[in-house]
């Protein structure tokens, strides 16, 4: 009974590490990470915490990419509010060992401006779909398909998933199963899906 109950734990263990790396949590969110949900603020380049790598604008939200305190990368939500103050509304911290951006010296580079493409990094996606037809908000982090590396096209090699809810802005994991995201870069390949 005690050898089944050790294995008992040692598998749950395991299910919980793997759970928590499909998140794309690397630890506990810190505080100063926290305290960016349900800040007002007028953009958020500026925050004195969160320096952003990118944004886009899905509906009323803007989604954004960045580092909090020069240490962890995030995704953050915020509701974009016309003549006043947006507000961020949730934030994921994304696993700083697959994405293909560092914070080094004040500033945030691609690891492709300092080297050749990187095959275990992954890029960020903010358009994924399971089909032509889907128009749930679901962000991605995703490698190209193989040859692609240089050019715009949707990719099905998406390794972690979230969507964000269009009520709330919540953002939450979802299966990568049937998911193609559209891997963008700036060059002149031929698109192609």
């Amino acid at each position: 009974m005690a050898k089944k109950l050790f294995w008992f734990f040692v598998l749950a263990g395991g299910i919980s590490m793997i759970s928590s790396i499909a998140l794309g949590a690397d630890d506990v969110m810190p505080n100063e990470v926290r305290a960016l949900i349900g800040m007002k603020l007028q953009s958020s380049e500026s925050t004195s915490n969160f320096i952003s790598m990118g944004s886009s604008g899905v509906g009323e939200f803007g989604i954004e990419e960045g580092v909090v305190a020069g240490k962890w990368p995030v995704l953050i939500v915020e509701r974009i509010a016309v003549g006043g103050p947006g507000e961020i509304l949730d934030v994921l911290m994304l696993p700083k060992n697959l994405i293909n951006w560092h914070f080094v010296g004040g500033e945030l580079k691609n690891v492709s401006d300092h080297f050749k493409f990187i095959k275990d990094r992954l890029s960020f996606s903010q358009k994924c779909e399971f089909g032509e037809d889907d128009e749930r908000i679901i962000v991605g982090l995703i490698k190209p398909e193989k040859g692609k590396e240089i050019c715009a096209h949707y990719s099905k090699h998406v390794k972690l998933a979230w969507m964000i809810d269009r009520q709330s802005g919540k953002i939450t994991p979802i299966s990568t199963q049937g998911l193609q995201c559209f891997y963008l870069v700036e060059d002149d390949c031929p698109y192609s899906k």
